[in-house]
C-alpha cells in the first residue's frame, strides 16, 4: 500500500502500473460504475492529479487480511486539495484486493467510500 500511495502522490504512474494487475477493476464509490483494466485505472489517478493541487493527505488504520494467495487491505484516508482555486476536503475509506502470483502481489480490485457529511 505504501508503494501505491507514494506512486500516485509523486505522479510516478509507471510505478503505479507495476503494482496493478492488467485485469484490475476499480468499482467506483457507491458502486455507481466501474473502471476496467490497468490502463484505465492508472489514467484515473493521472486525471485526478492533473486537475488538482494536493494540499494534505493522510492514511491511517491500515488493516491487511491474507488467505494464501489473496489479501485485502483497507484504510481510512483524509485528503484536502484545490481544484480551480477552490479548496476541497473529503474523508473516507479505500479497500484493495491483491493476488499473489509468481512471487509478486498485484492489486486486482479497488473501491472507495466517502464518509457521510454531518450537518
Amino acid at each position: 500500500m505504501a508503494r501505491i500511495t507514494a506512486a500516485w502522490r509523486e505522479r510516478r504512474y509507471d510505478d503505479l502500473a507495476e503494482v496493478f494487475a492488467e485485469d484490475m477493476v476499480f468499482t467506483l464509490p457507491g458502486f455507481s460504475g466501474r473502471l476496467e483494466g490497468r490502463e484505465a485505472i492508472v489514467a484515473s489517478y493521472r486525471d485526478f492529479m492533473e486537475r488538482v493541487t494536493l494540499t494534505d493527505y493522510r492514511e491511517d488504520e491500515l488493516v491487511v487480511d491474507t488467505w494464501g494467495g489473496a489479501a485485502v487491505a483497507s484504510y481510512r484516508w483524509d485528503m484536502a486539495w484545490r481544484a480551480g482555486g477552490v479548496p476541497n476536503h473529503e474523508t473516507g475509506h479505500d479497500v484493495f484486493v491483491f493476488r499473489h502470483t509468481n512471487g509478486v502481489w498485484l492489486a486486482i480490485w479497488r473501491t472507495m467510500a466517502f464518509d457521510t457529511k454531518r450537518l
